[in-house]
C-alpha cells in the first residue's frame, strides 16, 4: 500500500478552508478511482519543511500505477469543482509518496506524527527491528519525493523512539 501525501496551507482569511477540504474529500470518496483505498486529512503543526498550521492529505492506493489514476480522477468529473474550490484557497503545497511499513493503515485516532530519518550508520533491518511493535502506523518515503523526512510514525500519543524524531501534533480533519 502506498500513500500520496499533499501538504497544503490556506491563503490568509480562508475561513472556509476545512469545509472545502471536506467537500472535495467527500466527492472523491463518493466516486473513487480504481486502486483508491481512502483518504485522511490531518491538521498538521509547522515543521522545518512547511509552514504551519498546514494540512496533510493522505491518499492511500494499492500501488504506483494507481497514483496516475488518482491524479487524473482528482481533477475530473464530479470531483473537479470541489477540487478547484479548495485549490483556489490554497497558499501553497508540497507532495510526497510513502509506503506502508507497519501497524494499522487507518489514521483515525492519530494525535501525534513523529517524523524522522534513518540514523547514520544504522541499517534498515536494524531500524525496522527497533520499531517492531511500536504503537502506530509506520510509513517510509519513496523515491525521495517531497521535502519531508524519510519516515513517519503516526500514533494516538507520544511514542518514545530510540533516536531523534520531529514530534508534531496532528488532528484528523477528515473524515469527521
Amino acid at each position: 500500500m502506498l500513500a500520496y501525501t499533499f501538504w497544503h496551507w490556506p491563503i490568509p482569511g480562508a475561513t472556509v478552508y476545512e469545509n472545502k477540504i471536506a467537500l472535495f474529500q467527500s466527492a472523491l470518496e463518493a466516486e473513487p478511482p480504481a486502486g483508491y483505498r481512502g483518504a485522511f486529512t490531518l491538521r498538521h503543526g509547522a515543521a522545518p519543511w512547511l509552514p504551519g498550521p498546514a494540512y496533510l492529505d493522505w491518499y492511500t492506493v494499492d500501488g504506483f500505477a494507481d497514483l496516475g489514476t488518482l491524479n487524473e480522477a482528482a481533477v475530473t468529473a464530479s470531483r473537479k469543482m470541489p477540487h478547484d474550490a479548495v485549490a483556489a484557497l490554497a497558499g501553497g503545497g508540497a507532495g510526497g509518496v510513502y509506503a506502508h511499513r507497519g501497524g494499522p493503515s487507518d489514521l483515525r485516532g492519530t494525535g501525534v506524527a513523529h517524523w524522522f530519518g534513518k540514523p547514520a550508520g544504522m541499517k534498515y533491518d536494524e531500524l525496522f527491528a527497533k520499531l517492531a511493535g511500536a504503537p502506530g502506523s509506520l510509513w517510509m518515503r519513496q523515491m525521495v519525493l517531497g521535502p519531508s523526512p524519510e519516515f513517519v510514525l503516526f500514533a494516538p500519543k507520544d511514542v518514545v523512539l530510540p533516536f531523534h524524531a520531529q514530534r508534531l501534533d496532528v488532528s484528523v480533519v477528515w473524515p469527521r
